[in-house]
């Protein structure tokens, strides 16, 4: 098995700031953005949004964009 050293998020993200970043929210949504800030929550900041879509997409008025 090969060595795996443990990352600490809090000082990682801090390094980050004011880098280019792709995020991934844990139900699937991703945007790519600058890095402005963190917190103890793990919520984060960004700037220059966008959202990249996934395919297929599927509009439903009533509750928004989705995947299919």
């Amino acid at each position: 098995m090969a060595n795996v050293n443990p990352v600490n998020p809090k000082p990682f993200l801090q390094e980050l700031t004011g880098k280019p970043v792709f995020v991934r929210l844990k139900w699937g949504l991703e945007y790519k953005g600058f890095l402005v800030s963190t917190d103890g929550f793990m919520n984060l900041q960004l700037a220059n949004t966008e959202g990249i879509p996934r395919w297929p997409i599927e509009w439903d008025s009533w509750r928004g964009l989705h995947t299919m």
